[in-house]
């Protein structure tokens, strides 16, 4: 196991043990500064018996949320989809002809062949990428009728 696997957990582990010790530390200071026999080592005792623990609890919740936030962004990139990759090519020319872009784009006249290609295969990509989302669309509908049932 690597030192910075699953780093999350272990954060939070970190935070409930310093949570654990402090307030331990605190703990046995206030008893020390008690067992003073000054006025003020006795008021001073007191406080940090009550209030030393109380802020260390509180300081640890800063350190226990960040790891959990750590670890559920962890998550949430585990499950998220690749990212959509555009072709590097779509801007090459392809077979497109005048005729092709005039009946996609129903103008009357197109510039130049090369214009005519981009936008070819520019449509072409669409219709990949159309039906890649119909796939992925109906596998997800399935998996959702699965469920309900």
């Amino acid at each position: 196991m690597n030192m910075y696997d699953s780093i999350g957990e272990k954060i939070k582990l970190l935070a409930k043990l310093l949570a654990w010790i402090t307030s331990g530390g605190f703990v046995v200071w206030g008893i020390i500064l008690l067992d003073t026999n000054k006025s003020d080592g006795a008021i001073q005792g007191i406080l940090l018996l009550l209030l030393g623990p109380l802020f260390s609890w509180m300081f640890t919740w800063l350190m226990y949320g960040f790891g959990e936030l750590i670890q559920n962004t962890e998550n949430i990139l585990l499950r998220l989809p690749p990212p959509v990759q555009t072709p590097d090519n779509v801007f090459e020319p392809t077979q497109g002809t005048p005729d092709t872009i005039r009946h996609i784009t129903g103008a009357s006249y197109v510039p130049s062949n090369d214009l005519a290609n981009k936008l070819t295969a520019l449509e072409s990509w669409k219709n990949e990428l159309e039906e890649e989302y119909n796939i992925k669309k109906t596998d997800l509908l399935q998996e959702l009728n699965r469920y309900e049932l």
